[in-house]
């Protein structure tokens, strides 16, 4: 061992090595920012974007104030520059603030490729998800036209607090659509009193087919799939046991209707709903619906011909809804048919001695003839569709129909809903009490 080790000069000179390592690693990552601010310095910080791309006419676009100052922006706008992001540089951060970070994070990488991009982004990305996680209280938008939640550009419009929620009711009201705030339960919501897990927001949505979701639009918004909040209901099920379900059906009614009754007017609104109704009632093909039967013993020999097994021998016996016609005098017979158990259960039929069977969309014609209209949902979207344009669309997509006996129908136990009335026009297929179209001016 040299006098200079046995001294310690070889720690010091490690020690001084260290050092300059570090000066070195704190230049080149205040070089890197620095670089990278000036490939992006003609860019301003963003700013509130509007609601969305409609806007009253002869009026500015929807949009909140700004709840950032310029210096807070410039206070942490910076971090959008570090090329390596950690979880703790925005923990601590509001959501505005943290989706702030996320659109100039986007815009600014648009123009000039940010270091490290994708890694950061997750950064940021992750702590938005762990927000929602996080949260016992999910605030919706609903359209009381619709009485479910809004549609807005395909999306589902949520909010993490209620006054964010109520103003941007507000907001929306300034393009003429009616909603209210319904606070439902988050990811993190406590047990129910018999500690077991409550149904949550994500799971209801699942079944309205809305995978996609805007949070805190209105101001600095952030962008959202249900499926990384919440696995579906029917993850890790049997597949013998998943009950009937039809969120693309339910996704395309809601959004058919809720475009249909919001009275506005604007360019290609007549093309825009035409593209949603087939939309919709290709789904309506496909769909596996839940009906209200009573199954009978029939005679002897006598099968139905479509149930198998142990119901071959039933006889199936329809519940109908009675609607008033157009006129208000005369009564037609619906047929009632719903997605899921969930709408079933809304019903009457639910709470009588009545069974709901599943059946496909094909099969549904056979049991028309003695009925006016099918309504889907009766007590939730109430979506009637005539008799005839039922028939033709299984005339489109007849592939797996069936021959079956007929049903003597059945009125409705009592305490069933009205259900809507039915027309045997293709213009009313709808709800009972349709808007009026002819209102404001979207443009």
């Amino acid at each position: 061992m040299g006098l200079f080790d046995l001294f310690g000069g070889g720690k010091k000179k490690a020690a001084e090595e260290e050092a300059q390592n570090e000066q070195r690693r704190i230049e080149e990552h205040d070089k890197t920012v620095e670089d990278q601010k000036q490939a992006h310095s003609s860019l301003p910080w963003p700013t509130v974007a509007r609601l969305n791309i409609l806007q009253p006419k002869d009026s500015d676009a929807v949009k909140a104030d700004d709840p950032l100052s310029a210096e807070r922006k410039d206070e942490i706008g910076p971090l959008i520059y570090e090329p390596e992001l950690k979880p703790d540089d925005v923990k601590d951060f509001t959501l505005q603030e943290l989706l702030f970070l996320l659109s100039a994070q986007e815009i600014f990488n648009r123009r000039a490729a940010l270091i490290d991009y994708e890694k950061n982004r997750r950064v940021l990305y992750n702590d938005f998800l762990r927000r929602i996680h996080e949260s016992e209280k999910i605030y919706v938008l609903y359209d009381k036209r619709t009485r479910y939640p809004l549609i807005d550009g395909g999306f589902a419009v949520i909010y993490l607090d209620r006054e964010h929620a109520d103003r941007a009711v507000q907001l929306y009201a300034k393009q003429f659509r009616d909603l209210e705030v319904k606070e439902q339960p988050g990811e993190a919501a406590p047990a129910a009193d018999n500690g077991q897990r409550q149904a949550t927001t994500f799971d209801y949505l699942w079944f309205l087919g809305l995978q996609s979701i805007v949070v805190d639009n209105g101001w600095y918004k952030g962008f959202v799939k249900r499926d990384e909040i919440a696995v579906p209901p029917t993850f890790n099920v049997d597949p013998k046991k998943v009950p009937p379900a039809a969120p693309g059906l339910v996704f395309t009614m809601l959004d058919y209707l809720g475009e249909r009754k919001w009275p506005v007017n604007y360019k290609n609104r007549d093309a825009i709903l035409h593209k949603k109704e087939e939309r919709m009632y290709n789904q309506i093909r496909r769909t596996l619906f839940l009906v209200p039967v009573q199954l009978t013993q029939a005679p002897e020999g006598v099968s139905n011909g479509i149930l198998v097994g142990p119901l071959a021998g039933k006889e199936i016996r329809l519940a109908l809804l009675k609607a008033k016609d157009k006129s208000g005098t005369g009564e037609k017979n619906l047929l009632p048919v719903y997605t899921d158990f969930i709408e079933y259960s809304k019903t009457a039929f639910a709470k009588g001695g009545l069974k709901p069977l599943g059946f496909r969309f094909a099969n549904l014609g056979h049991f028309l003839d003695n009925v006016d209209a099918m309504i889907i949902n009766s007590n939730g979207e109430g979506l009637v569709i005539p008799k005839a344009k039922a028939l033709e669309l299984q005339k489109a997509d007849s592939v797996n129909a069936q021959t079956i006996t007929t049903p003597a129908p059945q009125a409705a136990p009592s305490g069933e809903a009205p259900a809507a009335a039915a027309n045997d026009s293709a213009d009313a297929l709808g709800t009972a009490s349709q808007e009026d179209h002819a209102g404001h001016l979207v443009e």
